[in-house]
């Protein structure tokens, strides 16, 4: 509760990402209520040419806020809800894996106060309003509860877990999930490498996994299929080499100095901290000394062995997590990169913290004196608080109407890196049109004296449909992106809207079929 105090006002923050954040709740709203669900395309954007933003940006964090909205509460309310149930909700997801783990709630407690109060978790929210990372906080926990109900034979609800925690990740941070899953992936090999159904237990996981693909189906195919028609999948229009400047120093994660300024150059010389949390550092070393004692013959009555293999598996995450944000592992960076587009190394801080963290209940919840265990708990979380108790703070509290964080935002992405790859960037600091878009269409009366083509107000994009008269019309692409028709001598009524093709109907429903699974296995 502590942690959100400064949500509970009632205006916006100023923070890196809040506009864009603004605009894409209020146009997610805008065009479900206009009938499309879920959203794809937006007329209005990109300077009412239109904008694939939902095609290719996340859905769960304002599917979550739909209920909200589309019940009248405001866009600024609903905006600040969110924040504040990521935080709750990453609490309450580390909680139950960590008493999952223990079956010990103060031990439990103590991790789950760690981890929400850890610097990258409140620069996640009050810095920079990442709304996506703030719920992949929450996100992590669930998907490792997942790998230990495969790792505790409870393969029903290890499948189900996987798959919900994996799908949701995909919906909330794409990129995000691109880059811890491989760390849930390497923890779990470190658990089962020496047990004898260790195929069982692959087999699972990788079921979890293909159901997590079906469900996020409706989002990841027309991803997939249509990401090589936009800017980012050019390297002129691009991020491809974007990671470059997103290395933090050793010295930065240990302690760095908070700041709510944006990184312009590199990472090393930006105004924000990249510090894991000084709660974490003393965790990791904790577990050090509980697994050196563990194997010494005179330390080793003191503690529990029981979470051995546990602990050796979240400090090898953690440790790995700190060398690939470091520039000593540009080389990897390199060469993965060449397969899937990545961006800011520093984002495994979300690793570091919540392997941190969990060594923290894994350390004390192995020391055989319970007092100990107490008071090492009281220290641990008393250390979280003073060392961030200036962390949950926002910069300034904002005064702007809606209007302006909507009017402000070309696209909510800042390099438009979603525009259509045959698009003319300077039409988007044109004059707006002045034909009218009403619920997500672009509709306008033309005259013209002679037969020939014109240019419409509406980038060409796969699913963008014209009508003429009525009638569905084939459609070509002009020099600068927009979509062009030929037209018949007289007057005509034209409507250009987004209508969903066979691929897009064929995810929906592959995402349906994968939910009814999931509720079979429920039951």
């Amino acid at each position: 509760m502590v942690a959100s105090f400064a949500l509970f006002h009632n205006e916006l923050f100023s923070a890196h990402d809040i506009w864009h954040q603004v605009a894409r709740l209020y146009h997610y709203n805008e065009v479900v209520s206009a009938g499309e669900f879920p959203p794809r395309w937006v007329a209005t954007l990109a300077n009412g040419y239109g904008y694939p933003l939902f095609i290719f940006s996340y859905h769960l964090p304002w599917l979550l806020a739909l209920p909200m909205t589309l019940s009248g509460v405001s866009i600024f309310t609903s905006m600040r809800m969110l924040f504040i149930f990521g935080l709750f909700a990453s609490a309450a997801s580390m909680y139950i894996l960590l008493f999952r783990l223990t079956k010990k709630p103060w031990a439990s407690f103590v991790g789950s106060s760690v981890y929400v109060w850890a610097p990258y978790h409140f620069l996640s929210v009050y810095v920079a309003a990442a709304i996506g990372t703030v719920f992949m906080f929450a996100l992590l926990p669930i998907l490792f509860i997942g790998v230990h109900l495969v790792l505790e034979r409870s393969y029903r609800w290890g499948t189900v877990v996987i798959a919900l925690a994996i799908a949701g990740s995909i919906l909330t941070h794409l990129m995000t999930l691109a880059m811890v899953l491989p760390f849930a992936i390497v923890f779990f090999i470190s658990q089962i490498i020496k047990r004898k159904d260790r195929t069982t237990k692959s087999g699972v996981a990788i079921a979890g996994i293909i159901l997590s693909l079906l469900i996020s189906a409706f989002y990841l195919i027309p991803l997939i299929k249509y990401l090589p028609s936009i800017a980012v999948s050019s390297e002129s229009g691009g991020l491809s080499d974007n990671f470059q400047r997103y290395f933090p120093s050793l010295k930065q994660l240990v302690y760095s100095s908070w700041g709510y300024g944006p990184i312009i150059s590199n990472a090393k010389d930006g105004d924000i901290s990249m510090q894991i949390g000084i709660a974490q550092w003393l965790a990791f070393g904790l577990s050090l000394v509980v697994i050196l004692a563990s194997k010494n013959k005179i330390f080793k009555k003191l503690v529990n062995q029981k979470y051995f293999q546990v602990l050796l598996g979240y400090g090898l995450l953690f440790i790995l997590s700190i060398y690939f944000m470091l520039d000593t592992s540009l080389p990897f960076w390199n060469f993965a990169v060449k397969f899937i587009a990545l961006d800011f190394p520093f984002r495994l801080l979300i690793i570091s913290v919540f392997s941190g963290s969990t060594m923290a209940t894994l350390a004390i919840s192995s020391l055989k004196n319970k007092k100990l265990m107490i008071i090492l708990g009281i220290l641990f979380v008393l250390i979280a608080l003073y060392t961030n108790r200036n962390h949950r703070r926002v910069n300034m509290y904002t005064q702007y109407a809606l209007e302006e964080y909507v009017g402000a935002e070309t696209t909510t992405n800042t390099y438009h890196e979603y525009l259509p790859l045959t698009a003319g960037r300077e039409l988007l600091t044109n004059d707006p049109t002045e034909a009218e878009i009403s619920r997500n269409r672009l509709t306008t009366q033309v005259e013209i004296s002679e037969d020939g083509t014109i240019s419409l107000h509406q980038f060409a994009f796969p699913g963008v449909i014209t009508k003429v008269d009525g009638q569905t019309v084939v459609s070509g692409i002009d020099e600068k992106g927009r979509i062009k028709i030929d037209l018949t001598k007289g007057t005509h009524d034209i409507q250009v809207g987004f209508q969903k093709n066979f691929l897009i109907r064929f995810s929906e429903f592959l995402s349906l079929m994968a939910l009814a699974i999931i509720t079979l296995l429920v039951l």
